[in-house]
């Protein structure tokens, strides 16, 4: 597989914790290479054949030394990165409708599929229903690197390559056994981890080469949010921005007309709270805030538990055959298989989205409290509810992924080398929303009746709906503990859907050079790529089915009421798109050996692919690598590169979830159902990119290098999710006076001029469409040095990101928002300043370690209408963790066996807590950004070993 991609010869700085690679002196790379392993490839291009002329800045990273501070799997490790932000993994928070958890990776926090994902330059099948890849199924004991190519290079490598690529890169080469065996558990006693790997490689015969591996890793999940001080604390945002008034931060909040056991919140008994079985008891309300739905302390209640962290488990099979033919092609045949378990619980939350109805005279009430519920002739009333013994709900992801290529290449006269390939890719998803609720039984259970010296549901009396609810339970929810677990049986069900994910892709490229100038050969590339790819959902459950109120008194409007409460989608039928691309790349060197001029070299790319579905795209690049003399390099690129639309943007189902959302309208937080779906018409975005670098090797300094590089990308036709829980496109609806188009996303029972909570949303939507604009810029500054000490050898590695710009245009005439140094609120954020330091040492059999990485500081809300000049509390503190290691190497002939012991957070930093909700919200996890430590002190313990 190295000779389908192209090759190019570069060299590694030993760097505490990694070995990251990027083009170098060839002076400087003939001193570094180290000998085990003389040929690297660099991901990136097709022609270029050695490292000092690459143009596009790649980073690369040797996993085995990434595992000695983040021991847990190969993704976690990349996110500690700078050049990475955003990414979604088990601890990815505020995120109860996109289901698959995993570990997606996000580039610059421009957009996870904006990042494209390759396993030895192939594209990874897509593992999850939105089209993205979860790294966590590609086979890992094996991987020898990642290369991270940090620009856009679609006209390389196809789609999804605006922000860059990650390509994992296998070693095909390895002779003998290895594995691991290790376990983990955090400073809390919880989320224990455990890993099992072994493999071996072996030259059977002079031609053949055969490996393979199987590895087994969990981690347990952390299933309440409550079990780390920033939930436990239980913040809240209070204030108005103002000058007298600032926004801050409170702990102790609480949501005012809620109980966890029941608050009446109508009738004659209002704002009485069940304290005991159908008693009733006075409701205490607590401190006052600006906010008419947040009080600090009392009676009231928060979103409370939820999962912290998911449950993974990951079961991988590794195979692959390598065969060289005398004086002849090369041949390899290579399989994996991966079976992955996510399980994730919401938290608990009020049932519906609206106060739930009752009859005063409710069966499982006692006499004194009907009477008092009742007064006055009072026939029914409202009570909030968090009751704590609901079942718990969650979701379930068990996803295959199979993955099975073949290939051969060789070569054609002298200097030209052929590639064909073909992969096929099968991912399938079997995911289950556990307890979800059918309102309609619901509603029926919730209407109890004393009948015949027992307490039944209305409906089961009535002799028109006795039968439809012969089977019914009522449930009591007055008070606590006041029904068992069985009894929600009756109205709680897992529902399901099953998703297959099919890809087909072959691969021709010739690699040559066909004349020879002054400067050297002129190297070529020419290739041609099919791809068929499809996607199925089958779900016997349906997101627009209504419940039947027929004979239903309460909480069932005919006509508006979805028969499931949440996260149900409907089926696709199979549907796909072929891909057909030709692309050329050449690679020209100008001058050589000149006065101020060492080399000069310029590369160029062109690809035009065509999309059976949404049409057809041009990319290019072109790159300029100048060295004026030994020891520095100038390079610098740019590109026309694109995303076309996946299966999902273009055909995902209707589903209808219920999501978090603080209407600015009526000032109210709640669950609103939001119905998404697919848009067929969507067509390409296009983003152009520029990037400018200078890498340093001096020979004065050996064992030193640093790099520099600015990028800045821009997008149109960006395709966006315009969904109606997002807080600008709430704002600029009602700015508008129900004018602008975005109003389509709200439905409400009355007009935008009633303010009161009545009016909350009944219902949200969401849709992708070709409406934004997005653009990135910065810098990235890598250095690395390594130097012997007394007996050993200290390597230090330095990496930083500075990203002040991360613009979203979400077409709305408002103009950009900048989403650089802000928590929330532009769709992308990322920190505007971020590095990581690596250092270890290495003295005989002993290695420590150690990695710092700190973002800057944030607002907690990109917004203008609360980015205001007096937003310091809204400031979310700049933050450091530091993670390290130690190892002692055993040798047993010519083997070695290492034990070590890692910790990750070694001081237990807590994770700066901002908010921009109401209490209601406050507690939905622990309120931290995205990407912060979220775990806690993690200690790690095992052994690897090679022989």
């Amino acid at each position: 597989m190295r000779k389908l991609l192209l090759l190019a010869t570069v060299s590694m700085v030993s760097v505490g914790g990694a070995q990251i690679v990027h083009a170098q002196d060839k002076g400087a790379d003939a001193a570094k290479t180290p000998p085990s392993d003389p040929e690297i490839i660099v991901t990136g291009s097709r022609v270029v054949v050695n490292g000092n002329q690459m143009p596009t800045p790649v980073t690369v990273v040797n996993q085995d030394e990434l595992r000695q501070t983040t021991p847990t799997t190969i993704a976690d490790a990349l996110n500690k990165l700078p050049a990475m932000t955003a990414s979604r993994s088990a601890q990815t928070q505020n995120n109860p409708t996109t289901n698959a958890v995993g570990n997606f990776l996000n580039l610059r926090g421009f957009g996870i599929q904006r990042t494209l994902i390759l396993l030895d330059g192939h594209r990874v099948p897509s593992s999850a229903q939105d089209g993205s890849v979860d790294t966590n199924t590609i086979p890992q004991l094996f991987v020898s690197r990642v290369d991270l190519v940090t620009g856009g290079v679609s006209a390389v490598y196809g789609s999804d390559a605006v922000t860059g690529v990650v390509n994992y890169v296998l070693d095909h080469k390895f002779k003998g056994l290895k594995g691991e065996f290790s376990g983990g558990i955090s400073n809390y006693g919880d989320a224990p981890s455990y890993r099992a790997a072994i493999g071996f490689g072996s030259q059977i015969t002079q031609q053949l080469h055969v490996e393979a591996s199987y590895e087994h890793f969990q981690q347990e999940g952390i299933f309440n949010a409550m079990s780390r001080p920033t939930a436990a604390a239980v913040y809240c945002q209070i204030g108005t921005g103002s000058a007298a008034n600032p926004y801050r931060l409170a702990s102790g909040c609480r949501f005012p007309y809620n109980a966890f056991n029941g608050l009446i919140v109508s009738g004659p008994a209002a704002f009485q709270q069940f304290t005991g079985v159908g008693t009733l008891g006075a409701f205490q309300h607590g401190a006052s805030t600006i906010s008419p739905i947040t009080e600090i302390g009392g009676s009231g209640t928060y979103v409370a538990g939820g999962s912290l962290s998911a449950t993974v488990k990951l079961d991988q099979a590794f195979a692959r055959a390598d065969y060289d033919f005398d004086g002849g092609p090369h041949l390899y045949l290579q399989g994996s298989l991966t079976k992955s378990y996510n399980y994730y619980n919401f938290p608990e939350y009020t049932t519906t989205t609206a106060p739930l109805i009752f009859s005063s005279s409710n069966g499982f009430l006692p006499a004194a409290t009907q009477a008092a519920v009742g007064a006055n002739g009072t026939p029914v009333f409202a009570m909030q509810t968090n009751d704590p013994g609901w079942p718990t709900q969650g979701v379930v992801a068990n996803t295959n992924n199979l993955l099975i290529s073949a290939g051969v290449n060789g070569k054609i006269g002298k200097g030209f080398e052929w590639s064909l390939g073909y992969s096929f890719g099968r991912t399938t998803l079997h995911e289950v929303s556990k307890n979800n609720i059918n309102q309609q039984l619901f509603a029926a259970a919730t209407d109890a009746v004393s009948s015949g010296g027992s307490v039944k549901c209305y409906a089961a009396t009535q002799a028109a709906t006795a039968s439809a609810y012969a089977n019914c339970v009522p449930v009591n929810l007055f008070g606590p503990n006041s029904s068992a677990p069985g009894t929600f049986d009756y109205f709680s069900q897992d529902t399901y859907f099953d998703l297959k994910n099919d890809q087909h892709l072959v691969d021709l490229s010739i690699v040559g050079s066909p004349i020879e100038l002054p400067a050297g050969p002129v190297r070529t590339a020419i290739s041609g790529q099919f791809r068929s790819f499809s996607l199925e959902l089958n779900s016997p459950f349906s997101p627009l089915a209504l419940a039947n109120c027929t004979g239903l008194r309460f909480n069932c409007t005919q006509g508006s009421t979805t028969l499931w409460l949440q996260n149900v989608v409907s089926s696709v039928p199979h549907v796909s798109e072929q891909v057909e691309e030709i692309a050329g790349e050449v690679q020209i060197p100008l001058l050589k050996d000149r006065a101020f001029i060492r080399d000069l070299s310029t590369n160029g790319a062109i690809r035009y692919a065509h999309y059976s579905v949404s049409g057809g795209a041009t990319t290019w690049k072109l790159g300029l690598d100048w060295a004026p003399v030994s020891g520095i390099r100038f390079r610098g690129t740019r590109s026309k590169d694109f995303r076309a639309p996946t299966l999902n943007d273009l055909f995902a189902p209707v589903s209808v979830n219920n999501v978090g959302f603080t209407d600015a309208l009526t000032n109210t937080s709640g669950f609103a159902p939001q119905q998404s779906q697919g848009n067929p018409n969507l067509k390409p975005e296009t983003s152009y990119t520029w990037t400018a670098g200078v890498v340093f090797t001096p020979a004065f300094l050996p064992n030193f290098s640093a790099s520099v590089d600015w990028y800045d990308i821009q997008v149109r036709d960006a395709i966006e999710a315009v969904a109606g829980n997002v807080a600008i496109y709430n704002q600029l609806c009602i700015q508008s006076n129900g004018t602008s188009p975005y109003c389509a996303l709200y439905s409400r029972p009355f007009g935008l001029g009633n303010t009161s909570a009545a009016n909350y949303p009944t219902k949200l939507y969401s849709l992708p469409l070709n409406v934004g604009r997005l653009r990135t810029s910065g810098v990235d500054l890598d250095l690395g040095y390594s130097h012997s000490l007394g007996a050993g050898r200290l390597s230090l590695r330095g990496l930083m990101s500075y990203q002040p710009t991360l613009d979203v245009d979400v077409g709305v005439g408002q103009g950009y928002l900048n989403g650089a140094g802000a928590a929330t609120g532009a769709g992308l954020f990322a920190p505007k300043l971020k590095f990581t330091v690596l250092a270890n040492f290495k003295t005989g059999p002993f290695t420590v370690g150690g990695q710092v990485r700190w973002r800057s500081a944030l607002n907690a809300s990109a917004l203008a209408a609360t980015a205001t000049a007096n937003n310091y509390a809204y400031n979310v503190a700049p933050v450091a963790y530091t993670d390290a290691n130690i190892g002692y190497d055993f040798t047993h002939g010519s083997g070695v066996i290492t034990a070590f012991i890692s910790v990750q957070n070694v001081f237990n930093v807590n994770p700066p807590v901002y908010t921009i909700g109401s209490a209601a919200f406050a507690n939905f996890i622990p309120p931290v950004f995205q990407g912060d430590s979220i775990m806690g002190r993690y200690f790690t313990g095992g052994v690897r070993f090679k022989f």
